[in-house]
Order: structure tokens, then sequence, then C-alpha cells
């Protein structure tokens, strides 16, 4: 018998100490179909409840260091942040169902501490239970009431029939009354008494506020230095979007399909909403020479049909060091701008956070790369035309293999990332599908590549 050992999956001796070691390690208390599984469930709601954020992070913890589905977690999370946060904080829920997302892209063990911020955040928040009760009273009234039929005044009346019977009559159109409300009657003449819709605050501060960080400072390990305190940014978030008038587009690294299609959305949207656009001509080295016109709708109308980029895009390799960022300073400082979005792939990306961390400039980032090699996103742009067109070659090449009996060997790009490969070689039911994973034998699969599409070319 062998134990395995190591990262690379090396193999050691069963020994006694290893034995001693394996029989000497406790396991949690859990099951999870049965009695724990929802004894912990309910403790660590009830901590929430409690607003007692490391009873909270303990019980967390004990259900997925124990093997519990964390979307299962993830799931009673989210009804928490509506049954007993609720309207005292609405952002409890844009902020859990955030946490939930995060904990199915990325997975365990690295989801476990999208879900732990959850549950300190709905632990800390303000709490009220008035939406909850005020659904259970009106679900308990129309499974038991007499459910009487919709008030006339609140009907549609699409033909003229309803209209001479009575439907919309009385009906005040509530927009055109100062106070909102309308002078119509009643909108549920039923004996529903659901309770007001309050907001019962049992905290005084959101838990991003100092009162929350004093909550939970105490979890610092003794003698550890406190967290830096957070950057400060040109303007508060919540007024960022008022403060950007002028903000920048720039499509970089390789073109790929669709980057016309978004920077249109990009100006167009911009434009409507008041602020000036200025196009970077030239990708990254346009950028370091401020390069740039100002962008109408006029600039991005007929472009959604055409291949590449109209802002056209180059790489700039000196932007890694400092003197190439350097010049990038005294540029963005030229252009004045508010904001970037950048439309590219994984490079540009960290192009926009040298941006956003040296120049303190507020970056949105477009994934656009035939790679789709963009951490978070399904599905980049460019991705799926470039897969369109590979399995449209492999169709053609396909039908000459099999009329002269050869092999041939399609080699499609993607980088480091094989995904295009894999799809295009399942949409096409190719015989084996080559794929990198790792940079020594990505280099060793391109070369093998090549020699094959040599070999297969001199049989011809």
């Amino acid at each position: 018998m062998a134990a395995a050992a190591g990262d690379e999956g090396a193999e050691a001796p069963l020994d006694a100490a290893a034995v001693t070691r394996l029989v000497q390690t406790r396991a949690a208390r859990y099951d999870k179909a049965g009695e724990e599984h929802f004894n912990i469930i309910s403790a660590l709601h009830k901590s929430m409840r409690n607003s007692d954020p490391q009873a909270a992070v303990y019980w967390l913890a004990r259900m997925l260091e124990s093997g519990e589905d964390p979307l299962y977690v993830a799931r009673r999370l989210v009804r928490f942040a509506s049954e007993d946060v609720g309207l005292a904080d609405p952002d409890a829920l844009v902020r859990t169902i955030a946490a939930r997302d995060a904990a199915h892209q990325l997975g365990m063990p690295e989801g476990a501490l999208a879900l732990a911020q959850a549950a300190v955040y709905l632990a800390l928040a303000p709490k009220s239970n008035a939406l909850y009760r005020a659904y259970s009273a009106a679900a308990a009234e129309v499974a038991g009431g007499t459910n009487p039929p919709v008030p006339l005044h609140l009907r549609n009346a699409p033909t003229r029939l309803m209209k001479e019977v009575g439907y919309g009559d009385g009906y005040a159109y509530a927009h055109d009354d100062p106070a909102g409300r309308g002078g119509h009657g009643p909108a549920c003449r039923t004996s529903c008494a659901a309770p007001a819709f309050t907001r019962r605050a049992r905290a005084a501060s959101r838990p991003d506020s100092a009162g929350g960080i004093e909550q939970i400072r105490h979890w610092q390990a003794a003698g550890a230095p406190p967290p830096p305190p957070p950057r400060p940014r040109a303007a508060a978030t919540h007024n960022q979007e008022a403060r950007m008038k002028r903000i920048g587009v720039l499509t970089g690294g390789g073109d790929a399909a669709g980057m016309n299609a978004a920077l249109r959305a990009v100006v167009r949207t911009a434009l409507t909403g008041g602020a000036e656009v200025v196009g970077i001509q030239r990708g990254w080295l346009g950028l370091s020479e401020a390069d740039a016109k100002p962008m109408t709708s006029r600039d991005v109308a007929g472009i959604l049909h055409t291949g590449g980029t109209v802002l056209r895009t180059f790489r700039y390799p000196d932007f890694i060091g400092a003197a190439g960022q350097e010049k990038v300073g005294r540029a963005l400082k030229k252009l004045k701008l508010d904001g970037m979005v950048i439309i590219g792939g994984d490079g540009s990306f960290r192009g926009g956070a040298v941006l956003d961390k040296k120049f303190d400039l507020p970056v949105m980032g477009v994934p656009a790369t035939i790679d789709n090699d963009i951490p978070g996103t399904d599905f980049s742009i460019g991705f799926d035309t470039a897969l369109n067109i590979a399995v449209d070659a492999v169709d053609k090449i396909r039908d000459t293999a099999s009329s002269h009996g050869r092999i041939f060997v399609i080699e499609v790009m993607g980088r480091s990332c094989g995904l295009l490969a894999m799809e295009a070689g399942l949409s096409t039911g190719a015989e084996e599908v080559i794929v990198p994973r790792s940079r020594g034998r990505s280099t060793r699969c391109a070369s093998a590549s090549r020699a094959a599409t040599t070999a297969a070319s001199s049989t011809r």
C-alpha cells in the first residue's frame, strides 16, 4: 500500500507514522442528509439574525469544511437577505447574489471567502422582517380568503365593450398627481391586514461603516498589522457616474469580431448620458502618444457589420516598464480623462489595472478576444465568430481528407488557452484535440502540430 504525498501526486510508503497521523485526524461531525445538517444551517441563520458575525463565520466554516454544497449555503444566504434584512438594507440581496455567483464561478475552496463575506455582511446589516411578514400575510389571505375579483377601476380596457361596462372607470394616473398616488379607490378590497413596510434598523450603521469594522477588529491575530485603509478615489462611488464627463475608449491587443459593435454601444451610451467620448487611436501605442479624437454618433454609424476595429489597435510592450508608464501618465494628463473603457483581452486588462492603481483612473473592461481567456467571463466578444470560422474551415478540409484518405492537422489560435481548439474539435468530430496545459507543453504541442502539417504536405 502507498499514501499520496506532495503536490505532484508522488507516492510514499504507508508506514506507522502515516497511519498514526491519519487515525488521529479528527473528522468534523456532519451528515449532509441528516439532523446535523439542519442543526448547523439553523445555527448559521440564527447567528446572522442575532448580528453575531463571529458565530456566523464559524457555522459557515463547519458546513463548508465538512463537504456541504456551497450553492446550498449560498441559497440560504440569499433567502436570509430578503427574509431577515429585507428593506432595512436592500443592498444585502445584491451583495449576496454576487457572492453566490462568485462561489459558483470559482468553486471550492476559493469560493468560501465570497460566502464568508456575504455572511459577515448579513450579520452586521440592519434587520427587518417586515417584507417577510407582509408576504406571509398576503399568501395566507390568498390561501384562505375569498379572493374577490379585480376592482373595475384597476382593470385594463383594450376594447370599447370593456370601457362601456366600466373597466378602468375612476382610475387616476398616479404620475399626474403631485403626491404620486392618484385619486382612484383602494387597490385591494380584502380583509388583508399586511404589516407596513418599515425599516426596523437594529444596527445604527451599514456593515462597511466604522461600527462594523469595530465589531470584527478582534479577529486579527495577535500582533498582526491592521489592514491598510482604502485608497482614496477622485470621487465617491455614488458620485462617480455624475462626475465622469470625459470618457476615453480604447481597443487593445488582437482585433476580434464584435469590437466595433462594442465600441458603438460605448460611444452612444456615453453620449446619451451627457458625457464626452474620446477615441484612443492605435491602442496602447496611441494612448502613450495622446493620439485621440472626440467621437460622435456619426463616427460609429455603419460599423456594426465590419470586422476589426475602426480605432485600430497596436501593442505597446514598453508599457510594462517605468519609462513607458511615465509616458502614458503624461498623455493622460494631457487628455484629461475622467474614466476609461478598454475593449480587449487579458493584456489590455492588465494595462487597465495599471491605469487604475498607478494613475487613479477608473477603468471598465469589455472582454473582446478570440482566446476567451478572461477569468469570470463565459464567452468573450469574438470567440463565437472565431469558432464558426474554424468549424467552417474544418468542414471544407474534411471532404478532401475523406476523398484522399489523408490526415490533416488543423492549428487554430487561442494562445495558452485551449478552449477554441477544444470547441472546434468537439463541433467537427475531430479524432484528436491537442490543447496546451502549461507553457512547456504548449510549445511542444505547437511544434508537433507544425511538424504534422509539414509531413502531411510533403505526402501530397
